[in-house]
């Protein structure tokens, strides 16, 4: 595991992650929470609240249900499809946005698109998914950008499950290439070339940080 350290008692920086767990005050950051959404939910007038990433599977759900049940936000549900849905996979993509009632947009890369990012990913970055990191990271915050919707509510943060974050110290702040800097390593521009032209991967492709910033764009992890 990348960027994985061991204390003196061997006990891995992951494992003291979900220790840290246990010293959260859950009470300060529900309230923290609350004020979060009830300000996105004032300053949004007729648009939307806020952006919802989903798949479709656990945290999708979680992510609805606290939205919608819990606070009585009104967010659209965006989705990059890796072009790999099961048909449960589909099926529970489809139960979670009737389920909560989601306006929904989605980006479905060409198969040929991603076989040929498939096989470069592999060397690339070690393993099959690039399209599955960069397009998680890219296609909601062109949709945020697109409808002017700041807030950007995600599921489960790094700080669970992996080396370089913890909830104590956390490392990395989500922003414009926070996909870049923890999974998919290359941007669009970058992993380009002749058998996948950029022009195939406009999917793939960060808004500016000009864009960014005229947006406001910023994220939580509700993990």
């Amino acid at each position: 595991m990348e960027d994985i350290t061991f204390d003196e008692m061997g006990i891995c920086n992951v494992c003291k992650s979900s220790e840290d767990k246990m010293r959260i005050e859950w009470q300060q950051r529900g309230e923290n929470l609350e004020n979060i959404l009830s300000e996105a939910k004032e300053k949004s007038g007729d648009n939307y609240d806020c952006i919802l990433p989903i798949s479709g599977g656990k945290d999708s759900f979680y992510q609805a249900h606290i939205l919608t049940k819990v606070y009585n936000m009104n967010p659209l549900a965006v989705t990059f499809s890796h072009n790999w849905y099961s048909e449960t996979g589909f099926y529970n993509l489809q139960l979670c946005l009737e389920t909560f009632n989601l306006d929904h947009i989605q980006f479905t890369p060409a198969r040929k698109t991603v076989n040929n990012l498939t096989k470069k990913s592999l060397s690339l970055i070690g393993d099959s998914c690039w399209h599955c990191h960069a397009g998680i990271g890219s296609f909601p915050l062109q949709i945020a950008v697109m409808y002017k919707i700041p807030l950007l509510i995600w599921g489960e943060s790094i700080n669970e499950a992996d080396g370089r974050s913890t909830y104590s110290c956390p490392s990395v702040k989500f922003d414009r290439d926070y996909f870049t800097k923890v999974s998919a390593r290359y941007t669009a521009e970058e992993i380009a070339d002749k058998d996948v032209p950029l022009d195939r991967l406009q999917g793939f492709r960060l808004p500016t940080y000009a864009e960014i910033e005229d947006t406001g764009v910023w994220g939580i992890h509700l993990g």
